[in-house]
């Protein structure tokens, strides 16, 4: 009940006993309590505040002796009766040096002033206590302890202070450091000196400041290793590596940065790589050193070397072309590999060549390789005759290697030129097939129609045979399609105007289709003819029955020169150069029925007549080597075939010939003519088979059992004239072969 009471007192004279403090500013002076060093009294309530206004000072309060009433309640703690309050904060009681709760050591304010607070109760119990006496004085701060003493609290962390030397002075301080450093901007910090530098030897460390010391703080430097041209950098750790990092999220703290391509951080206790060399691939390389304020490690020691810059980059040869070089692999600086093109095709977009160059990349762009082309060839498709001409040619393929190949048409064959013309490397068509003739015009090929193949050329045995006896048979349609029909009629006097003319005409001779555009024939068949007059008719077999023949008007005859010649001198006909060549008024148009037959032009083709006489194969083959001669002339009753007639005969050899002619030359009313080197006979001594009056002109043909060509070898020229069919008679042909330069003349 008393000690209620008491409390309530304090609290009473507390509140009465305020009072306004008095201001202290002098730099120095004594402070007593009151009475002192007699008791004070109660229900003392007494402050005063010192103050400064020095910067860089503070207030310093030293008490000389202090004895006031110590007290403690559980719920009130120490010092609740009377006490010495400092800045509201802690108060002091009890007796100097004996209480823990005297001010036993010099107090300081916080700031330029110290504000001071006496209070004391109602009453005071034995041994009266006599109060305080104090010292104050305006006291210069020392700022470095305090800085120094904040790296021990618990924001060390945060602290700023100096950390290399702290200078204290009146009011104030400062702080510098040593050798290599120097201060950072908050004026605390001595950071590492780090001067612009590029390090270029091809050797070389790199460290941390003061390593194997703690490196700097807020330190973030950047220094640049360059290799020399075409040179590339390797760089190693040493493994006394220890860098601050957070063991969470690694390098946040305190980093060592490598950049080159990329940025590589490298922190903590681990040396980088196991300490093993780092190819960087990169002739530059920027070391930076980043550090915070707070711990200092002992950082990090780098070697440095320089090796032959290498190109990484793979190369692969491009597409239809391929690299040229002396290597395959690890390629360095100043390697060229050359690019070339595959026959064909050429390089676009990009240089022929690539060098690796200092940087360990590849010069230039790598080139690709194009498909050449060649210009349209409009020759290939304006040549008569062939499949080519006039086709749709937007699908034709222009590109190398394309290749075109020439067909002639139905019935033709290629002459001359080659038939397959490729696109090659230099961009022109070139020929790419056996030249069959050159020709001048390119040696693109010409068409001409194919000589001697029959219409259908199975061979009949039965057939033969029937016709070999009965002396002559009918030809099939189109069997023999190079005979031609010529009409005389036009020429005739006016005597025989009323003869047929046209394919019923029964003046008329035979020919042989040599060409597209001539017809061979005996030049006894033309006489004084005007050449416009006569008619030509081709294709035809069966003349009663012909509904559209080919027929064509003759433009020229060319009679054999010789020819001529020898009838003038000697006044009559002996019928030496029996050949004539006519010219029509345009190409025929071959088809099945109308082809010309070969002219015998090699040596081989020239004595086919001469090579079936000597044959000794069998009968069948004896038989197909004979000659045939083909025709519409009046048999043995007189009158022309309607339907062409075909007929087998063997070749008799001159010197038969000669003897029978010259036997019974005056018998068959044939004295005066002779069988010259230039004309070949054929036909049976013993047999009617001939030719007759009518068949002049026409062909006697041999077949070339290999090729299966017939050949115009024969030309029918004359026999007897005393009528047709008559035995031991031998037929007289002009020998074709004699005059193959002739007939190449006119045709040409």
């Amino acid at each position: 009940q008393v000690i209620i009471m008491r409390c309530a007192v304090v609290l009473i004279f507390s509140w009465l006993g305020l009072s306004s403090a008095d201001t202290l500013t002098a730099s120095f002076g004594r402070l007593e309590s009151p009475n002192y060093p007699l008791t004070y009294p109660d229900n003392v309530n007494d402050s005063w505040v010192i103050t400064t206004s020095r910067p860089g000072y503070r207030i310093r309060l030293h008490f000389t002796d202090f004895d006031v009433e110590d007290s403690y309640e559980v719920e009130g703690g120490a010092c609740v009766y009377d006490y010495l309050q400092i800045d509201n904060g802690a108060r002091y009681c009890g007796t100097l040096g004996r209480h823990r709760h005297a001010p036993n050591h010099a107090i300081y304010s916080r700031g330029n002033s110290m504000e001071i607070r006496f209070v004391s109760d109602y009453s005071n119990e034995d041994p009266i206590p006599k109060g305080f006496a104090a010292h104050y004085r305006h006291d210069d701060i020392n700022e470095c302890e305090d800085l120094l003493a904040a790296t021990n609290s618990e924001d060390w962390d945060e602290a700023v202070y100096c950390n290399h030397e702290c200078h204290n002075v009146p009011g104030s301080y400062y702080c510098s450091c040593r050798i290599g450093y120097h201060l950072h901007a908050n004026q605390h910090t001595c950071v590492g000196d780090c001067p612009n530098t590029v390090l270029r030897a091809n050797t070389g460390i790199l460290t941390s400041h003061d390593y194997p010391q703690p490196y700097s703080k807020l330190s973030s430097c950047t220094r640049t290793i360059q290799s020399q041209p075409g040179r590339t950098l390797e760089i190693r750790f040493d493994p006394q590596f220890s860098i601050e990092d957070h063991f969470e999220y690694g390098c946040v703290y305190d980093w060592v940065e490598v950049c080159v391509f990329n940025i590589y951080e490298f922190c903590g206790h681990s040396v980088p790589h196991n300490g093993t060399w780092i190819n960087l691939s990169s002739k530059q390389v920027d070391v930076t050193f980043h550090s915070d304020l707070t711990l200092e490690m002992t950082g990090y020691k780098m070697y440095y070397r320089t090796n032959v810059m290498k190109c990484l980059t793979r190369v692969v040869d491009p597409l239809n072309g391929r690299l040229v070089s002396l290597k395959t692999d690890n390629f360095e600086y100043s390697d060229r590999i050359n690019i070339t093109c595959n026959v064909g095709y050429r390089l676009v977009h990009g240089d022929d060549h690539i060098v690796c160059g200092e940087d360990g990349q590849w010069t230039n762009t790598l080139p690709r390789c194009q498909i050449k082309t060649c210009p349209f060839p409009h020759q290939f498709f304006n040549i008569s005759h062939t499949a080519q001409n006039g086709m749709d040619t937007s699908n034709i393929s222009l590109t190398y290697g394309s290749v075109i190949r020439i067909q002639c048409v139905t019935w033709y064959v290629p002459t001359s030129g080659a038939l397959n013309w490729t696109c090659g490397a230099d961009e022109t068509w070139q020929r790419s097939s056996r030249l069959i003739q050159a020709n001048n015009i390119g040696n693109l090929p010409t068409c001409r129609p194919v000589c001697g193949i029959k219409s259908n050329n199975t061979f009949v045995w039965e057939n033969l045979i029937r016709g070999h006896i009965s002396g002559g048979t009918s030809s099939r349609t189109g069997e023999w399609p190079w005979m031609a029909f010529i009409d005389l009629s036009r020429n005739l006097s006016l005597l025989s105007l009323l003869d047929l003319r046209g394919l019923m005409s029964t003046s008329f001779c035979g020919g042989s289709l040599v060409g597209e555009q001539h017809v061979v024939t005996a030049a006894h068949c033309m006489g004084a003819i005007i050449p416009e007059d006569l008619r030509v008719y081709l294709g035809v077999t069966n003349r009663s029955n012909e509904h559209n023949p080919h027929q064509q008007v003759t433009i020229l005859v060319n009679n054999h020169p010789t020819y001529l010649t020898n009838n003038a001198r000697f006044g009559v006909q002996n019928f030496d150069h029996d050949i004539a060549v006519l010219r029509l008024d345009r190409p025929v148009t071959i088809t099945d029925y109308v082809r010309p037959i070969c002219v015998p032009r090699s040596q081989r083709h020239k004595t086919l007549p001469e090579r079936g006489y000597h044959s000794q194969e069998t009968d069948r083959v004896q038989y197909m080597k004979r000659g045939v001669v083909t025709g519409w002339g009046k048999d043995a009753s007189g009158n022309s075939a309607i339907i062409l007639q075909k007929v087998r005969v063997p070749f008799v050899p001159r010197p038969t010939c000669v003897r029978l002619f010259s036997e019974q030359a005056g018998e068959l009313g044939i004295a005066g003519l002779s069988v010259t080197n230039n004309m070949i006979c054929a036909g049976y001594a013993n047999k009617n088979r001939d030719s007759c009056y009518g068949d002049s002109g026409g062909p006697l043909t041999f077949r070339d059992l290999v090729t299966n060509q017939w050949y115009l070898n024969g030309i029918v020229s004359f026999g007897t004239n005393e009528g047709c069919d008559q035995t031991n008679v031998l037929g007289v042909y002009t020998d074709v072969g004699k005059y193959t330069e002739f007939l190449d003349n006119m045709i040409a």
